[in-house]
């Protein structure tokens, strides 16, 4: 079964380690996330989630690249 097929209804909400998934490209995840992105650039699909799991996924990539301050002004 795959990620869109599990999908019940027009809205799903992510948490902190899909966006993790997404921004290190993880590669058993990323074909599946990427048709997932797609509907939801189609708007076919919503999308929710918390601003505590897109910091933490933000703040993870910062310091995985050696970067050990964050800006919370800079836009997303």
């Amino acid at each position: 079964m795959g990620l869109l097929t599990a999908i019940v209804g027009d809205r799903i909400y992510l948490d902190v380690n899909i966006w993790i998934y997404a921004l290190e490209q993880h590669p058993t995840s990323s074909q599946s996330l990427t048709e997932l992105f797609q509907k939801v650039d189609e708007k076919k699909l919503t999308v929710l989630t918390s601003e505590l799991s897109l910091t933490e996924a933000l703040v993870e990539q910062k310091l995985d690249y050696g970067q050990r301050s964050f800006d919370f002004n800079t836009e997303v």
